[in-house]
């Protein structure tokens, strides 16, 4: 009896080593599969979050183009409205120099009026030399 004790012990030693291999293999297996499967939500996490922070900076991007090109225009209309205000001006002014500055007939009465001063002027000359 005594042997078949020892063999007890050593099988039941044995099924015992065994089974705490067997535990410690499925442990390492359940530890890297559970890293592997939490590596992998860190990883889908922070892909998520990077497509959206791209998403939130195209928006951002789109709206301040749309901003800077509603400034853009509305900065040329201004400058075009100025510009035709300022050539209108130029051109009423000139209209204006044209039609009414000097009419002909003031024109023809200053004409007259400075060559008869110039001939009074030319005699009072003339007999200052004399």
């Amino acid at each position: 009896m005594a042997e078949t004790d020892w063999v007890r012990i050593a099988v039941d030693g044995a099924i015992g080593l065994g089974s705490g291999l067997s535990g410690m293999i499925m442990g390492a297996f359940r530890f890297g599969r559970k890293s592997a499967e939490k590596e992998r939500n860190v990883k889908d996490d922070y892909s998520s979050q990077i497509r959206l922070l791209r998403e939130e900076v195209r928006k951002d991007m789109a709206s301040l183009e749309k901003v800077g090109d509603e400034s853009r225009d509305l900065l040329v209309d201004q400058f075009k409205e100025t510009f035709e205000g300022l050539r209108r001006q130029f051109d009423d002014h000139k209209f204006y120099t044209e039609k009414d500055f000097m009419k002909k007939d003031d024109f023809k009465d200053f004409m007259k009026e400075y060559r008869e001063d110039m001939r009074e002027l030319k005699k009072t000359i003339s007999d200052i030399k004399q």
